[in-house]
């Protein structure tokens, strides 16, 4: 639950034709904060076919690459593309490949595969693939910074065209050309470009000297797909590609986007940036992350319904295993900082673990990003293979610039603002930390440590109708520098809560705000089990829906938090709580407890010491908390206090059950048999969790584990009862997965509990109430 500070946006004058022909005040604001003044230019910004393109000729170099490429062309010399693993650089890569084989080239393709390579030209896979004969080596999404790897292949004799878009080193390659959008003026409308982007502008040039000029339009599906999934700034040329792009994208041409949308329930017609930031880009990106993403490029171009079928598969497939991996690593980081607030005092988050998978630092990065603003450099990698990994920034830290001033310290560099990746030796680590931590500190200050959430206004939820949304979604695509509108609303009452998602793990809720007007929301990913029976504030976007044919509006919650008279009420309780701690020398009896009335004893596990115990299922207000067995997280631990809001908390130091994976893995599976004979095969995996003091998380993924050993059939419903089964098919690689979260899962919850009994008194109660 946030509860950072919220402000909310000057209004701006409006200029008298924007009132006139937009009526809608939000919509105003929203078109002069984008610095549009006048009608024409609102209409450009609404209508991507009144926008003027950009020409291509502008990027420096373009033109020379286009020739040297028609040279190729009209020769038969095998060009020889290289590309990026992420969704912008297989999208580049199918536009430059795609584009040029319409033109007749003769073309080959290689995208390096993460694991073995990681970004860039590596220099002996880069020997393997001048092997293949090629005449030009060109480059997409990559190449600006790969100095070594450029020089050799010239004095190989071949040809080097760079298309990037990535920060420009001090000293640019010595390549034939250097197509990259950096070079320009900083306003200039192409300076923002995609590597896809880039790559489009390119083999529009090529078609407009071969007299096919508008022939490459076809492409603009993935340049939007590679634009957004990039993260790029949404404004000028942009804006224009992704705009006419998604229109392509609303009945898409590709047979593979086609079995993608059906396998994901897309909607044609109902295509928008966030489907493809949400629901396109993770899939692809799963690829890239963990696999070898060279098959891509044959699965956007293909006509063979079979291939597009079997690959579609593979990728959902990819994809449960990169979600399975991101949430273990992100979970352990998060355990780190709940049992140590020191680490979040820190200007920047810089951790390395040697087991952690390369490919999803990234996505983990972007989760602690938002969770705690602060940039993000998360590394693997060990004394052999050195250290590597991901950077990710807040929106006021241009993040490459930081890593640059670093970079006596690194191996390899590359990225741009928001985005990076990094190599260094390990007994570097230490230097480079003190030097980045320093540099964001010199460039940000102190600000760094305060998250804002940007209000566009405060509303009532009677606002909210379907012709509202409609009007703001008249000003999509929303991104960087065009951010969807984020509304609020103050004092509500949460009347409903109810779990949704194959794996309940989104939130539906009915709320009352002030005026009493009823309003259901969505919470995704929410990280909350409950939520205070308190009047809250609640920030939100708007979206429309066409779920199952049926027009609604979707109200999205981006962050919950007590309003300013509950958070008074719960400080001025916390200053006068009395704390008794026995979490290391437990008395001999119960003779304590006569001291005491109103008491709630918490007690979760299978052994009860005092009756009534109460668990996380049966909470309420209590004048005395006494914590006998240990809660399985620290937000679980917060969730029991702020819900029982004692004036004398009492503490002990005892594990709901013993120390042993195989004895909670079988104590699971005896519940789930009496869940089958006398329950018919319903429960409720939280049950499980409560009655044995776990996680929900690792009951649920015990659950699947059993499953995928053929143990039971498991049928999931996100919004009410499971269903369990005896006996199952066998999943060997799911069960290998499931086996390893287990793990984790089960390391995570008892180093909690350790830490819960050694930490001194004082930290602990800062943790609790830094909710």
């Amino acid at each position: 639950m946030a509860t950072d500070q919220w402000v909310e946006k000057k209004k701006i004058p409006i200029p008298k034709e924007i009132q006139e022909n937009f009526p809608n005040p939000w919509v105003q604001q929203i078109l002069v904060r984008n610095n549009v003044f006048d009608l024409e230019a609102a209409q450009r910004f609404v209508n991507p076919s009144l926008y003027i393109p950009t020409p291509s000729s502008e990027l420096p170099d373009l033109d020379g690459a286009a020739q040297r490429l028609l040279e190729a062309i009209a020769n038969q010399e095998l060009i020889g593309i290289w590309g990026d693993f992420d969704v912008d650089g297989q999208t580049a890569t199918t536009v430059l490949y795609e584009g040029l084989l319409n033109l007749g080239a003769n073309v080959i393709y290689y995208i390096p595969v993460r694991s073995k390579e990681s970004h860039g030209i590596k220099l002996s896979s880069l020997k393997e693939f001048l092997k293949k004969g090629i005449s030009i080596l060109l480059t997409c999404d990559t190449g600006i910074s790969e100095h070594e790897s450029i020089e050799y292949a010239n004095h190989q004799g071949v040809d080097v065209l760079i298309t990037d878009h990535h920060s420009l080193p001090e000293i640019l390659p010595d390549a034939m050309a250097k197509v990259n959008p950096q070079r320009l003026p900083e306003a200039h409308p192409l300076r923002t470009l995609s590597g896809v982007g880039v790559t489009y502008k390119l083999i529009e040039r090529l078609y407009q000297f071969s007299g096919k000029n508008d022939d490459c339009v076809a492409s603009l599906d993935l340049v939007a797909l590679g634009t957004v999934a990039d993260v790029a700034i949404l404004t000028g040329e942009n804006r224009y590609l992704v705009q006419m792009g998604l229109q392509l994208l609303q009945n898409p041409a590709r047979i593979g986007l086609q079995e993608i949308y059906k396998n994901r329930k897309l909607q044609n017609g109902q295509i928008t940036e966030t489907h493809i930031g949400f629901y396109l880009a993770p899939l692809l990106n799963a690829l890239g992350r963990l696999s070898d993403a060279n098959p891509v490029v044959e699965f956007l171009t293909t006509n063979d319904l079979q291939i597009a079928k079997v690959f579609a598969a593979q990728l959902e497939n990819i994809n449960e295993r990169r979600k399975l991996i991101t949430e273990q690593i992100t979970e352990s980081i998060l355990s780190k900082f709940e049992q140590n607030k020191e680490l979040q005092n820190e200007p920047a988050i810089i951790m390395h673990h040697p087991d952690w998978e390369a490919g999803v630092l990234g996505i983990v990065a972007n989760r602690l990003v938002e969770i705690y603003q602060k940039p993000t450099i998360l590394l693997t990698g060990n004394d052999d293979t050195g250290y590597f990994g991901s950077a990710r920034s807040i929106e006021n830290l241009n993040i490459i610039q930081a890593i640059q001033e670093n970079a006596v310290f690194l191996k390899h560099f590359g990225g741009h603002a928001m985005a990076a990746g990094l190599s260094l030796e390990p007994d570097k680590l230490a230097s480079f930390q003190a030097g980045f931590n320093k540099t964001v500190l010199n460039t940000v200050g102190e600000t760094i440590f305060q998250k804002e959430l940007q209000i566009d206004g405060f509303i009532n939820f009677d606002l909210i109708t379907m012709d509202f949304v409609r009007e703001l979604e008249k000003l999509a695509p929303f991104g960087p520098g065009n951010p969807a509108p984020l509304f609020a609303s103050k004092d509500v009452i949460l009347e409903k809560i109810r779990k949704m998602g194959r794996k309940s793990e989104h939130l539906k809720i009915t709320a009352v705000d002030a005026l009493e007007n009823i309003q259901e929301l969505i919470w995704w990913r929410a990280s909350q089990e409950d939520l205070p029976d308190e009047k809250m504030d609640i920030a939100y976007h708007l979206h429309s829906s066409n779920y199952q044919g049926k027009p609604s509006v979707q109200v999205e919650i981006l962050a919950i938090k007590p309003t300013e008279t509950t958070l008074a009420e719960i400080y001025t309780k916390n200053e006068a709580l009395e704390v008794i701690d026995y979490r290391n020398d437990s008395p001999g009896n119960q003779e304590w407890l006569e001291k005491y009335n109103d008491i709630l004893w918490y007690q979760e596990g299978l052994k009860k010491d005092f009756s009534p115990a109460h668990n996380r299922l049966n909470l309420h207000p209590a004048n005395t908390l006494i914590i006998f067995t240990i809660p399985p997280n620290l937000t679980e631990l917060q969730k029991v206090y702020i819900t029982v809001r004692p004036k004398h908390l009492v503490l002990f130091g005892h594990p709901p059950l013993e120390k042993s994976l195989n004895l909670l893995i079988k104590t699971i599976a005896g519940m789930l048999n009496h869940v089958i004979k006398n329950r018919n095969g319903l429960f409720q995996p939280f049950e499980i969790a409560v009655a044995i003091g776990q996680r929900k998380t690792t009951v649920e993924t015990v659950c699947r584990y059993l499953r995928a050993i053929g143990q039971i059939t498991l049928l999931e419903h996100p919004d009410t009862q499971w269903l369990v089964k005896h006996g199952g098919e066998k999943d060997a690689i799911k069960a290998e997965l499931y086996q390893q979260n287990i793990d984790f899962l089960y390391r995570e919850t008892h180093a909690f509990y350790n830490w819960f009994k050694e930490v001194d008194l004082d930290k602990l109660q800062k943790s609790m109430f830094d909710f």
